[in-house]
């Protein structure tokens, strides 16, 4: 009798686990099915009005601008790496300020040399 209980509960159970695999994935099908349609509805307009990359950058002067502050102290061996690396930082109107904050290595000759 106890045996009879314990396998319907476990049954049960499992219809549970069934039941939720069937949603879930039934509305990941659904994600997949809109974003498909979504996509390919984009890639249609993309088509029709393409991007006027000339009018683009006459708004990059509304594009506000960014300052990075870099500390370096004793930063002799990887300060001109650093800088180098957000030079190349794609963002029209950025501005690097380097602070050498009494440095007791060569950081500020090693900048200046390499920039």
């Amino acid at each position: 009798m106890m045996t009879a209980w314990r396998d319907y509960f476990v049954l049960g159970i499992q219809g549970l686990i069934f039941f939720y695999f069937i949603t879930l994935n039934g509305l990941y099908l659904v994600l997949l099915l809109l974003s498909a349609a979504w996509c390919r509805r984009y890639k249609k307009k993309a088509a029709l009005h393409p991007i006027d990359f000339d009018a683009l950058e006459s708004l990059k002067r509304l594009i506000p601008p960014v300052t990075l502050i870099v500390p370096a102290y004793n930063e002799e061996r990887v300060i001109a790496q650093s800088v180098r690396s957000l030079l190349g930082i794609e963002y029209p109107r950025i501005q690097i300020a380097v602070i050498n904050d009494g440095s007791t290595d060569n950081t500020l000759e090693e900048l200046t040399r390499s920039h």
